[in-house]
């Protein structure tokens, strides 16, 4: 089969090649390799790529020629290649001379970057192998990219480009220990904090003293983040410290520390529910943070309204919200947008208004950024379905399962731990009582081995209601021993 597959293919290519390539002149077949390097090409970057003069000529005869050229938009500005010809042309350009490649690729990065397609021109720069392009692109457009919540594509970039580019950048170094520790590579985190401090180390006698003292904060607060992700509450207070003890002559930038959950408290950055660890780590700085992180201190008192609300301390949780609302809503990202609405919605429930605590979350949907949005929503539907659950309103909860495709036996994840706890409130609503024990169970077990804290009283709470209509009071009140003594850490 594979020979056959092989001597297929062979056949193909020579078919291509002598009765389709050889039959253009010499400007059409460079137009065709050189084209073929990139996944898509108009008129404007074939010209850029290529720089022949008659390349919209090239493209109308190639269409009238029916040359295996795709347009990919009824206006006929973009095109591609047919999968199989472009494969034969990405080799013959590599069996002709392979620098080519690289040569348009630098081209087209260029054309890239000046016509706004700044994630193609990272692409093109890296690829073709100008990396110092590439550099410079990253630091313009890291901000915008961060804030959308393109972690994986910027972790991405920086893996690809070599380290000599970045030898003597602090920030670099900084930033790529941040996204490890967003994929929960603590070890990995702190190797590259321990360079980025090195670096600082090396550089800062010859640093401007206010530039150096902007790197000086930003390790502090990856140091934090670190004691953050490890739970040690000390260690990350002493780091806060420090680094609103630094002057600086204008705000760090930090990304988006709320990846999905519907609540800080559910990420490292609330301990995963310690309330305790919560006031060691930021009581002492969240009213002075201000002045080091600007708008992005926002995060810290909606920590602790939420943690104001998990201890039934509602006057404080709303004198705190009042207080910094505007404040949150000026940041604008979903990663606090959300728990600031849903912990709205909470408080309206806790007052026995339940219209009013959906209609919170409805106004929540209408702050939320493109970026990102259906991911949110989802988030604030699974609220919406859990108020349902909590009203009793079983045709309204099932609204939300129609569109749900959460199994008892899925894989469990931190991402969908919250959509799996609503969940078993679901089967237990059903009368499912069976199924939602063994949900139940095995969330309890999740949580115990990824140290979720918060989210396993939770769950043993609900886990204790499920053995107490199950009519099993002795196994509902050992439940529940084992809450309550959990929330004394």
């Amino acid at each position: 089969k594979s020979g056959e597959l092989f001597s297929s293919s062979r056949h193909i290519g020579s078919f291509l090649k002598e009765q389709v390539f050889e039959q253009w002149p010499d400007d059409v077949k460079s137009f065709l390799t050189k084209t073929a390097v990139l996944d898509r090409f108009c008129l404007s970057l074939s010209h850029k790529v290529t720089g022949l003069e008659n390349c919209g000529e090239i493209i109308d005869s190639l269409l009238a020629h029916n040359c295996f050229i795709i347009p990919l938009d009824q206006e006929y500005e973009w095109f591609r290649y047919h999968h199989l010809f472009s494969d034969f042309l990405k080799s013959e350009l590599s069996a002709g001379n392979p620098s080519v490649k690289e040569s348009v690729l630098k081209k087209a990065g260029l054309w890239y970057e000046d016509n706004g397609f700044l994630k193609e021109a990272m692409d093109a720069y890296i690829a073709g192998g100008n990396y110092p392009g590439a550099f410079t692109l990253y630091k313009k457009t890291y901000r915008h990219f961060c804030r959308a919540g393109e972690h994986a594509l910027l972790f991405g970039w920086m893996s690809r480009m070599p380290e000599e580019v970045y030898r003597d950048n602090v920030t670099f170094r900084i930033v790529y220990a941040w996204f490890l520790l967003l994929k929960n590579q603590v070890t990995e985190a702190e190797a590259w904090a321990d360079k980025a401090n090195a670096c600082y180390r090396k550089i800062k006698d010859g640093t401007e003293t206010g530039h150096a003292n902007q790197l000086l904060a930003l390790i502090c607060f990856l140091q934090a983040n670190i004691a953050t992700t490890r739970m040690d509450a000390r260690k990350a207070a002493c780091c806060y410290e420090e680094a609103c003890g630094i002057r600086l002559r204008e705000n760090l930038f930090l990304g988006e520390i709320n990846s999905g959950q519907p609540g800080i408290l559910r990420t490292c950055y609330g301990f995963l529910g310690r309330l305790n660890k919560v006031d060691e780590a930021y009581s002492g700085v969240w009213e002075t943070v201000s002045g080091v992180i600007g708008d992005f201190s926002a995060y810290f008192p909606m920590i602790f309204i939420e943690s104001f609300y998990e201890r039934n301390r509602l006057d404080e949780c709303r004198e705190t919200m009042a207080k910094t609302f505007e404040e949150i809503l000026a940041l604008g990202t979903s990663g606090i947008i959300v728990p600031c609405f849903i912990t709205l919605a909470k408080i309206r429930r806790a007052d026995g208004d339940i219209e009013g605590a959906f209609a919170v979350v409805e106004e929540g949907r209408k702050k939320l950024p493109d970026e990102g949005k259906m991911r949110w929503n989802y988030i604030l539907d699974l609220f919406a379905a859990n108020l349902y659950i909590g009203a009793g309103d079983r045709p309204g909860a099932e609204a939300w399962m129609k569109s749900s495709r959460t199994g008892v036996y899925d894989t469990l994840s931190a991402a969908r731990e919250f959509e799996h706890i609503v969940f078993s409130r679901y089967l237990m609503l059903a009368g499912r009582l069976e199924e939602a024990v063994l949900l139940l169970n095995r969330l309890n077990s999740f949580t115990k081995k990824e140290q979720r804290l918060g989210s396993r009283i939770e769950v043993l709470c609900l886990l204790a209601e499920a053995y107490l209509l199950k009519k099993d009071k002795e196994k509902a009140v050992d439940t529940l021993d084992a809450a309550l003594e959990l929330g004394m850490e």
